[in-house]
């Protein structure tokens, strides 16, 4: 059963800790003490967190390998549906990642909206943690509540090296989110002329329609994207 605590994690991660200990000390040396373990997995009602997804919400690292050695969960959420691998990887935090990953984190967890690391990493741009994720078999081609994958995220968002690294992982480049948008067509939409490049030599087709019957071209000269226009003509469309 989830234990539930009225209070913050920062104050009662002081009650976890041994006397005389003080906050401060242990979250600047925190491999110097070991918490309490009636509270390692316990959340807490004022920032909906554990003390785990409250340290990697800070990202220290210390804190959160002591906090796995000494038992803490490595896939409990936070109250708000944040899988601690999704919040390390929102983070980029690659270190944190390894830890989790090394003490039994799913990598294919989603968070409430549905959302995988994967897709956090790729949407904030983060390279390594990507890298990381795929390493140990994250699913490239997840979709969150809307039906948007990692790299209709990366697409969107203009990370062309992530959109590199999703494709040779064998992601499907033609696959639509909820609304018939897919990574070629939110790429075109943004003017990542670059990233249209990159889709369309890795097999995104051009005449594909969104529910509303626009093409890749259609929305680059909607948006007066004239780069992208340039490009998707010059390969065919």
């Amino acid at each position: 059963m989830e234990r539930i605590i009225s209070s913050s994690p920062h104050d009662i991660l002081q009650s976890m800790l041994p006397e005389p200990t003080t906050l401060g000390q242990f979250l600047e040396n925190p491999k110097e003490f070991r918490p309490k373990v009636e509270y390692i997995n316990a959340t807490f009602l004022v920032e909906d967190d554990t003390v785990l997804t409250h340290s990697i919400k800070f990202q220290n690292v210390a804190a959160v390998e002591v906090l796995l050695k000494a038992g803490a969960d490595a896939n409990m959420p936070s109250r708000k549906g944040i899988a601690p691998i999704s919040g390390a990887a929102h983070k980029g935090n690659t270190a944190i990642m390894q830890l989790l990953i090394t003490h039994g984190a799913k990598v294919n967890s989603p968070n409430s909206t549905g959302s995988t690391a994967l897709i956090q990493a790729s949407h904030f741009g983060h390279l390594d943690a990507v890298k990381l994720l795929l390493h140990y078999k994250a699913d490239s081609d997840s979709a969150n509540q809307k039906g948007t994958t990692a790299l209709m995220r990366a697409s969107q968002e203009g990370h062309v090296e992530i959109s590199k690294c999703l494709i040779d992982s064998g992601v499907d480049v033609n696959k639509k989110n909820l609304e018939g948008m897919n990574a070629l067509m939110l790429a075109s939409q943004r003017g990542h002329a670059n990233i249209v490049y990159v889709l369309v030599r890795a097999g995104a087709t051009m005449d594909e329609q969104t529910a509303q019957g626009s093409t890749a071209l259609m929305l680059a000269c909607k948006r007066g994207h004239e780069k992208c226009a340039e490009v998707l003509v010059s390969m065919g469309a």
